[in-house]
């Protein structure tokens, strides 16, 4: 990707999760850390150099905050934004980033994804890791962010 954003300021913890590459990546950080914010740029990242990215909540409401400041950061770059879906395709590469519910696991089979994002994993079904997202990151080894307090 060779456009530039204007990014949100992050601290140094921010910044050594952010830049650690590891496959998985798990933040059981306090509340107020901006583990919101590592995963957006996570997102971005993915989505901007062609690939999928899902950020699930546990429930579609709950994301609901997040959504708009997703649009904000993406908004920066020659995107198209589908509201009644909350995905976000970038234009250049093809990728997207989008917004999912853990509330019916069933929802969520079938994509090929190269990031997961999940946003308070401790309240989701266990069946949404191990049976439904897992496979979905295996064939492209996708990577795994998990948001939790």
């Amino acid at each position: 990707m060779t456009s530039k954003i204007k990014l949100p300021p992050m601290h140094p913890a921010q910044a050594t999760i952010f830049f650690d590459k590891t496959r998985h990546r798990v933040c059981p950080c306090g509340r107020r850390f901006g583990k919101s914010v590592i995963g957006q740029l996570a997102g971005i990242e993915t989505a901007g150099h062609g690939g999928n990215a899902w950020w699930i909540a546990p429930t579609y409401g709950q994301a609901g905050d997040l959504w708009g400041e997703l649009k904000m950061l993406a908004r920066q770059l020659p995107v198209g934004i589908k509201e009644a879906d909350r995905k976000i395709t970038f234009d250049r590469t093809g990728g997207y980033i989008q917004i999912k519910s853990a509330d019916n696991p069933d929802n969520l089979r079938g994509a090929g994804l190269d990031l997961a994002i999940f946003d308070e994993a401790a309240l989701m079904k266990p069946e949404v890791w191990f049976n439904v997202v897992r496979p979905a990151l295996t064939n492209k080894q996708g990577k795994i962010g998990r948001a939790s307090c």
